[in-house]
């Protein structure tokens, strides 16, 4: 995927992030709602994320930005897993309510 490809679907949505984290070297900021729709959780997306953690140096390498914590607290123990690995190399932050109004 370029940068000037675009999608309009959840498993275009999918596709793109796989992309960018296979491809990435540096750092990446994720803004999603709640993550349920980036697939992230699939064993394909952990293998990604952890391959993306073990290949970066800096920490923190890893932002994603997220409205909710419900499906990540609830639905995903992989990553959950993960975070706690990798934990100098990701972050995950909840947005103020003022936010979510946007």
């Amino acid at each position: 995927m370029t940068q000037d490809e675009t999608f309009d679907t959840y498993a275009g949505y999918q596709a793109a992030l796989s992309d960018v984290l296979g491809r990435a070297t540096r750092d990446i900021a994720v803004f999603d709602p709640d993550l349920y729709h980036t697939g992230l959780e699939s064993t394909e997306g952990i293998a990604l994320l952890e391959a993306f953690c073990m290949r970066v140096t800096s920490e923190e390498s890893l932002r994603i930005a997220l409205h909710a914590t419900n499906f990540l607290e609830r639905d995903c123990p992989r990553l959950l897993t993960l975070l706690s690995r990798f934990g100098h190399r990701m972050q995950v932050r909840v947005t103020t309510t003022w936010y979510r109004q946007l």
